[in-house]
C-alpha cells in the first residue's frame, strides 16, 4: 500500500462530474482506502476492546453461579465429552438438525477464514498442498459467512435458539 495521503488531499484532486450532480475527486480513491483500512480498523478494535472490558466488569461483579455447570450424564473421559459438547452441539443437532447444519457450515467457514488470515502472516506449508496465492475458495467462504450473518440479522428472532 502507498503512503498515507496528505491531510489536504481533497484540495489537490481534480473534480470529475459523474451524473446527477455527483462529483468524484479523481485519484482520491486511495484516500478513501486509507480512511477505511487504517483509522476505521483501529476504531473498530478500540470499540471491541472497550466493550469487552465493560462486559467483563459486569460479569465479575455478578454473584457466583449457584450450579456446578457439570455435563450430565457424566461420561468418561470428561474432557473429551466436554469438547464433544462444545464443538459439535449435540443438543442443537437433536432438536434442530437444519439449524445445526448451518451452524457447522458457519463455524467451519469461520475457522477457514481464520486460517486464511494466519496464512497472510506465516507461510503454512501444510495448507499449500493445493497451491494458491489467495484464500482457498477465492472469496466463497467470506461470501457464505456474510450471507449467514446477514440472514441471522434479518430474520425475526421470536423463538429462542
Amino acid at each position: 500500500m502507498g503512503r498515507a495521503p496528505h491531510p489536504d488531499f481533497l484540495s489537490r484532486c481534480p473534480e470529475t462530474r459523474l451524473g446527477a450532480g455527483a462529483i468524484l475527486k479523481e485519484g482520491c480513491l486511495e484516500a478513501v482506502y486509507f480512511i477505511v483500512l487504517i483509522p476505521m480498523v483501529y476504531l473498530a478494535v478500540a470499540v471491541f476492546v472497550l466493550g469487552t472490558a465493560i462486559r467483563l466488569v459486569h460479569i465479575i461483579r455478578q454473584p457466583s453461579h449457584p450450579t456446578t455447570l457439570q455435563i450430565y450424564p457424566v461420561k468418561k473421559p470428561a474432557w473429551l465429552w466436554a469438547l464433544h459438547d462444545t464443538f459439535l452441539f449435540p443438543t442443537v443437532r437433536k432438536h434442530k438438525p437444519i439449524f445445526w447444519m448451518w451452524l457447522m457450515i458457519f463455524h467451519v467457514g469461520l475457522l477457514l477464514l481464520f486460517i486464511g488470515h494466519l496464512e497472510l502472516i506465516w507461510d503454512l506449508e501444510l495448507l499449500q498442498v493445493i497451491p494458491h496465492d489467495v484464500f482457498l475458495g477465492n472469496g466463497l467462504i467470506g461470501l457464505i459467512l456474510s450471507s449467514m450473518v446477514a440472514d441471522t440479522l434479518i430474520q425475526p428472532s421470536d423463538e429462542p435458539l
